[in-house]
Order: C-alpha cells, then structure tokens, then sequence
C-alpha cells in the first residue's frame, strides 16, 4: 500500500500518474507536496502485478528491425485509456504553453554555401515505400533545383544506421539527437512527418534514458518513438518548416487479412493516441498538412503500395513543400556581378563539390606538406594516379588557408571546374584580377606573362604574408594547338622560377599526363614532386564515417573492415562510389552480402552500377542520359536535358516532329525527369552553369568510356549527336552554344549548323582556334589559281554589316576592321567602295584579301549578284561594298582558298 502524506497542497486533489512515478497526474507535483486534505491515492496493482517481458530485437537500429511491432503496449494498472491519453495532452500542452512558438527565418544577403538536414519521420513497415520514393525520386530532384542555389540537401533517413547490439539508450538518443542536429543546421528543423493507420513502437517508460525525461527532451510516457520525434522537431514550438503526410485509410481495402497488423494498429491505446495526435497537429499546423491517396497491391508477401508518384501525389507535394519552404528560408541567393565573382564562382563551387564535408585522413598532409612556409619555399606539384583524391587535397588545402587570413593570401583555379577553366589565360586573368591591385577589366592578353610575374615578383617578398597560389588538375588544361597538338608553351606563362619567403605555388596532376610530365623534366629545379600514396586503412575508415553519417547512417565493425579490405578501397572515387552505392541501399539485412559482391575495380564498379540502375529504369531514359552526356565534353544542362530527353520521348511514342509548334517546346516531364535524375545521380557531377543553372556532367572519363562500351551495339552516333546540336542551336544560352557545339559540329561536318552558329551571339565567345576550324570546314576551300583584281572574285560585306561589330572580335571591332574568319584585329587598309564607280580594286597586300572560286565568282548564278559575306544577304543594285580582309595567321589557310562559306 502507498503511504499517506501529510503536505501542503499545490492542487486540491492529488491523482496517482503510474506513468511519472509519485508525480500528480493533475499538477505534476510530487506526492509528498500535496495537503492532508488530498484524497488518499489507491494502490496501484501497477507495481504489484506481473508484467509481462518486453520483448527486444537482436538488431534494434531505427528501422533495421520493425521494433514498434514486437513490443507491445504494457496495461498501466487499471487506468482507463481515455485517462491515459488525457494525461498525454495535459503534460504536452503544458510544454506547449511553457517555449515560444518559433519564428520563420529569411537570410535575403546570404552569399555562401548551406546545408538543408531533412528529417524524415515515421514508422516502417507500413512506410517503406513512401520513403523509397523520397531517397529515389523526391530528394534527388530537390537536389537538382537546390544545387545552383548554393544549396547541400541532405536527408536524415534513419531506415539503417545503427550497428547491431545498439542499446535502447543509443537508439532513443541518436533520434532525438539527430533531430537536435538538424535544428542546430536551419534553426527550424525541416521535418516530413509521414501518419497512417500505425501509430509506432511505445517504449516503455523504464526504458527510456534519464536525460531523455529532462529539457529539451521531455519524454511523454505513452507516446511512441516516432510521435516523439515529431514533437521534439515541431509539435512544441509550432516549427513553419514542418510538412504533415497523412495517408488516406482507403488503402487498406486491398491488404489481406494476414498483412494487415503492418499497416493498421489493433491495440486500443495506439489507435486513440494516433486519431487524437492527428487532430491535434492538423488543428495547430494549418496549411501544413497534406492528405494522399494511394493503392495497395499485395503479392504473396509483399505489398506494394501505388499511386505515390502520380501528378500532385504524394511525391509532389513533399517536393513543392520543401522547395518553398527552402527557398522561403535560403532561396535568394546574392549573386555578385562582378567579373572577378564570375570568373572565380565555378571554382569555389568545384571546391565545395569535391569537399562535400568528407574527411579521409589526409588533413595531416595539409600542414606539414603544403601550407609549411619559410625563407626559401618550395613550390609542389602533387602527382598519383587518376582519383586518388588530388583535387580533394588541394581544395582542403585551399579550405584550410583562407581560415587564416592573417598568414595566407589565397588564390585557387582548377583546370577541371568546367566552363572555360581549362583555358591558362584564363587561369592567368584571375591571378591578376584577384591577388593584384589593378582590378581593371581589360586586361591586355599580350602581355599576360609580364604582368603575371611582376606581380608575383613582388608578392614574394612579403615578410608577413604567404601568397598560396593552387592551380589543381593540369591534366585537365587546354593545352592543344591549331593543329591539335598538345603544346606546353602556355604553361610557361606560368614564373615557376620565382621564389621567396612571400609565395608558395602548389600544383596537382595525374603521374602519366604529358603536362606533369613536362613540369617535371623542365622545373626540376623549381618543383618539389610529392606522390600522393593511396588511402591508408585509417583515412578510409574516417571517409565511410564521414559519407554515411551525414544521413544517419553508418556501418558495423564488420561491415566497415570488409569494405576496407577491398582492394578498390585505396582509391577515394571508388570508395566514394561505393558509399553512395550502399547508401541507397534500402535493406540493412542484406547490406554484408551487398559490400561482400561490391566489384574491387573501378571499372566492375561503375559496370555494376549500370546494370543496376538499367534494371530500375522503368522509362527507358536512363542510357539515353548517360548517351547524350557522354557524347558531351563539358556536360548538359538540366534544361537541355529536359528538352532533349522530350523530343526523344515523344519520338519513341511515334511523333515524328516535336517540335512542329514554335511555342511548344517537348520538356520532359518533372515525374519522369525526377526518375531518370535519381539513377544517374551516382555516375554524374554538376557544377553551376549560366544564371546559376546546374550543368551536369559524368563523374569521370571512365564512366563515359562504360557508357560508350555498353551503347556502341545499338546506338547511332552520328544521330546522338545531330540531336544535340539542333536542340542547343535552338535553345541553349549563347554561352553554352559556344562551349560545347564548336567540336560537335565539326565532327559532324554539318555546314547547315555551322553556318547558325556562326551568325548567332555564340560566336562572339567561340574561342580562336574552333573559330578557324569551322571556318575551314564550312568553306568551299578549293584552290584558286588566280588573283584577279576583279571585284567579283573578293568575298565582301554591304555596307550595314561592315560597320557591325564582329561577334568574333575580342576587341569589339567592326567586320571591317577584323579577319573575317577568326575575328582578329586587321590594321584597316580597305577604304568604302562604289560598285558602279570602281570595278577593279587596288589595294596593298592583295593576298590578304577573302578570295573565291570560279565557282563561286561567276558559277552558281551568282556573277550579277553581290552576296554578304556575313547576312548573305544578295542584291544587284548593292551601291556600296567592303572587301573581306584575312588576318596574317588565317591567310596561311586562305590566301589561296575559296573563302566563300554556303548560307
């Protein structure tokens, strides 16, 4: 029998709570407070009665084993289930009244990168696929949308994370805590709360930690582990960014008898609590909850349930939820105009990308190697195989420099960031616009050399601080010349020569590439040679730590040695590969016997890989994507390759022309798009394109190369190609135009797309050489055996374009003034001339001029016509005309070659 106790009363009745020990179900103070006048309490056939064993799971990880079907509900002595849950929301609403309803957060300035923690909550067996759909399809396409914005999202999807033999404590606190960490990252945690017909596993109250009872926790005895979450993620403080999925009952219509304890609760208190918390949160978080419909199809012992990605289903809703909510919250990104910002953006945003938060190890190279300075510093070229984290090393260097401002002064360039990074006068451009004091913007190209190495002259010398120039990947640098060769004069630009106290360059590049290679034989003197060893056990360790847990998950011992013990591990893409691999891997059972099949090559990896997203691809557009972007050298964007994938698409269905409405461009659908994205996320990287559209790219050349090995029997080439072209001469940004299509169309030889893109914006930004190489390609090209000065033998422009500037001209030149085939500046030796007043054409450096073919001058029906050599424009009574002028470089090719190009 409980004893009597003589105290003052905080309430004027006391009422035994079983849940809370001697704490009143009423006031919730201690028994030993409340007066004599207090209503004795009963005794509790709670402590006196047999309770039945709780029964545990061998392997209790959130979501491992379905641990809310095996311990069931514990009877509380004879306390009725409505008082049971009227307690439930008397303790809840007290915590509700006792914290402050949290605020919407903006950040309109913000300049950097964030990271977005998604915290998905709620049961298992009756949710596996709705969470399916969210790591396959719903995330991947959030990522797509966030990247450009300079947004990581990351979900925490704790399905499997906990090695086997976790205690009860270690699985209660790496929930909450895990919701605690993504409050920490966005102060209001992102939360999609998932709520069916099951209310979850009830841990019982003397199973739940101490510190779990207390601030901020507050366990409610009688709630389950998953209404737990939800209460510490939002319930409390009202969060703004929480989205509640509620499940229509429909469903169960078509679950068999025998499955039904999965989908639906038979236990009395779980069904009220769950009915009652559903009331509650759709009363305190209108314009939050979202109801769905879905089908459930049983097989044997499997149901299926459909319907999830249907037009404005489940998966649309959570994606239009957490887009508006993000980007209420982050989504105006400040986008600096400046050309130093443009020029550095690609990047920083490469180094992030490489980052990606992972740890291998390796930060002890950084101190002691490369950020070691002295009187006399040694620059270093860091060289190893392909992906043994080179470019990982020098972004971590760069990261960790500019961490101290008082000691570095930093300045960092990839050759692969994408875009026209692989470009060294580029490289040099944004030596001199952000380490010297002259930010003009015109920066003579001529004399890039001269001006790079009395800068560096001069910064060298600087007692207090350490210029680090990092220039990573020269592999990568486009070193090519007119003829297609490599040249490694460009790298000489580079004053390697230069030392002192105040500089320390450091470089990175593959062993066997011909630019290391040449560094090596020709700066002995001035380089430092340091070879990236492989991964050490340990740093491998850190990195599938570190790749995993940042989604709440994690390996055994067991688990985590057998992978290590590979030997594709030493290398850091194939292990990163792998990570992923397992990571959306969605059955911790089987997980041992998936790192046990892993391939141990990169290459049986990646074939891997293929088979199984080919196998998952229900569209039938995965190797299609795969195609287009391995036909690419510097990627697609997400636009392009909407559009591209519709055309096929609709093509396939048997439309033979998409696009017969100028208006109506065919655009992949964002269901099909989000299914395609998420299979080939693994085997592509993205970077930030124009206007800050993500450009996505194959993660490496050998996953270009297995693309092409697969495709090789039954795709047409020539015809992948072809489609590439039209769609990005219609569609993409100039800038794109120019990136990409040059190589294309000369492969292609189409003179029809050559001719379009040399009339378009792009051919302002086409670089000298492809500008050369599809201009010899469109022109006719035939030898001429003559030089009359008759005019109709000269290529020429009216009057109108040759006062136009040449989208081609470096210099913003008129047509007049530059080579009509590269764009050059051409001193003006050329005066106005009147057709009807003048037939001959006396000039200097006759040779210099556009020549054409008999064919041309005075075949093809075209001798009494004057044709514009830019608008091809033809017109007989033309009154003026300017002859086209070849530079010197250009009239090796052209002096006597017919210049005329078809229209």
């Amino acid at each position: 029998m409980e004893k009597q106790v003589l105290e003052k009363k905080p309430c004027a009745k006391f009422k035994p709570n079983p849940f809370r020990g001697s704490l009143c179900a009423q006031c919730q103070f201690p028994l030993n407070q409340h007066s004599t006048d207090a209503v004795q309490s009963k005794p509790s056939t709670a402590t006196s009665a047999k309770r039945k064993p709780v029964k545990t799971a061998s392997i209790v990880s959130h979501g491992t084993v379905d641990i809310e079907a095996i311990a069931p509900v514990q009877p509380v002595g004879n306390t009725s289930v409505d008082e049971r849950i009227a307690r439930i929301w008397d303790t809840l609403d007290r915590q509700v009244d006792e914290r402050p309803k949290a605020a919407a957060r903006s950040y309109p300035d913000r300049k950097g990168w964030v990271t977005v923690r998604v915290f998905v909550s709620s049961t298992f067996l009756d949710m596996h696929t709705e969470r399916e759909t969210l790591v396959r399809q719903v995330f991947p396409r959030l990522r797509a949308w966030a990247a450009p914005l300079k947004i990581h999202i990351v979900e925490c999807e704790l399905r499997w994370g906990l090695p086997p033999g976790s205690t009860m404590e270690k699985i209660l606190n790496t929930c909450l805590q895990e919701v605690d960490r993504c409050k920490s990252e966005n102060e209001n945690c992102f939360l999609i709360a998932m709520l069916s017909e099951r209310n979850g596993w009830i841990v019982p109250e003397k199973e739940v930690p101490v510190e779990l009872k207390r601030m901020p926790y507050e366990w409610i005895p009688d709630f389950s582990l998953t209404q737990m979450e939800i209460v510490h993620a939002s319930y409390r403080d009202a969060n703004p960014n929480a989205g509640f999925f509620i499940r229509n009952p429909s469903f169960l219509e078509n679950i068999p008898d025998s499955m039904m304890d999965k989908f639906r609760d038979t236990n009395e208190l779980p069904k009220k609590s769950l009915a009652q918390f559903k009331s509650r949160i759709r009363r305190r978080f209108q314009g939050q909850v979202f109801d769905y419909e879905c089908t459930a199809f049983a097989e044997q012992d499997n149901v299926t349930l459909l319907g999830l990605d249907s037009p404005n289903g489940f998966g649309d809703q959570v994606y239009e939820f957490l887009k508006s909510k993000i980007e209420a919250q982050y989504g105006s990104l400040h986008l600096r105009e400046e050309r130093v910002s443009q020029l550095a953006s690609p990047h920083e945003d490469f180094s992030e990308y490489i980052l990606r938060g992972i740890e291998n190890g390796r930060e002890v190279i950084i101190q002691k190697k490369l950020l070691s300075t002295g009187e006399h510093n040694n620059h270093v070229l860091v060289t190893g195989p392909s992906s043994t984290g080179k470019s990982w090393l020098l972004s971590a260097t760069d990261k960790v420099a500019r961490q101290q401002p008082n000691k570095f002064r930093v300045f960092f360039h990839s050759f692969q960031a994408g875009g026209s990074s692989a470009n060294v006068n580029e490289a040099l451009t944004r030596i001199l616009l952000e380490l010297g004091d002259d930010k003009a913007q015109e920066i003579d190209e001529a004399k890039l050399k001269d001006l790079v190495e009395s800068l560096l002259t001069r910064l060298a010398q600087d007692p207090k601080k350490t210029t680090l120039l990092i220039i990573d990947a020269l592999n990568f640098a486009n070193l090519s010349n007119e003829n297609g060769q490599q040249d490694m004069k460009p790298l000489e630009l580079f004053p390697f020569h230069i030392h002192g106290p105040g500089l320390k360059i450091i470089l990175s590049g593959t062993s066997d590439s011909v630019p290391v290679k040449w560094m090596l034989a020709n700066h002995d003197n001035n380089l430092q040679e340091y070879e990236l060893p492989g991964l050490s056990v340990a740093g491998r360790s850190v990195l599938i730590e570190h790749m995993l847990s940042k989604y709440g998950k994690g390996l055994d011992e067991d688990q985590t040695s057998l992978l290590i013990s590979s030997p594709g591990s030493e290398n850091i893409a194939w292990l990163i590969l792998a990570c992923e691999e397992l990571r959306v891997f969605g059955s911790f059972e089987r997980l041992t016997d998936k790192i046990k099949n892993l391939d141990p090559t990169m290459e049986g990896l990646l074939g891997q890989i293929l088979d199984r997203v080919q196998e998952e691809d229900q569209l039938g557009l995965l190797m299609h994507t795969l195609a287009l972007l391995s036909e690419t050298a510097h990627g697609l964007s997400e636009s392009e390759l909407k559009i591209m994938l519709g055309i096929w698409l609709q093509k396939q269905s048997g439309i033979s022309n998409p696009e017969n409405e100028e208006n109506d461009v065919p655009t992949l659908p964002p269901l099909h798009w989000s299914e395609t994205w998420t299979r080939v996320r693994p085997l592509t990287h993205w970077r930030r394109g124009v206007n800050g559209e993500a450009v996505i790219f194959c993660y490496s050349e050998a996953i270009k190369s297995k693309v092409q090995e697969k495709l090789e029997s039954h795709t047409n080439k020539k015809e992948l190609r072809s489609s590439i072209v039209t769609c990005m001469l219609k569609h993409s940004h100039p800038s794109r135009q120019s990136l990409e299509l040059p190589k294309i169309i000369l492969w292609l030889r189409d003179k029809k797309a050559m001719s379009q893109l040399r009339k378009s914006e792009a051919w302002q930004t086409v670089s000298f050489f492809d500008r050369r190489g599809l201009s010899s390609s469109m022109a006719c090209g035939q030898h001429v055996h003559f030089f009359s000065s008759r005019e109709e033998t000269f290529e020429r422009y009216c009057y109108s374009c040759s006062m136009r500037q040449n989208p081609a001209s470096w210099y913003h030149r008129s047509y007049k003034d530059s080579c009509g085939i590269c764009g050059d500046f051409v001193s003006s030796n050329n005066a106005l001339f009147h057709v009807r007043d003048k037939k001959d054409i006396r000039l200097f450096g006759m040779e210099k001029l556009a020549v054409k073919c008999t064919y041309h001058s005075h075949g093809h029906n075209m001798g009494s016509f004057f044709q514009c050599f830019v608008c091809g424009h033809t017109n007989s009574t033309m009154m003026m005309w300017v002859p086209v002028i070849v530079c010197n470089t250009c009239s090796f090719s052209f002096s006597n070659q017919c210049c005329h190009m078809d229209f």
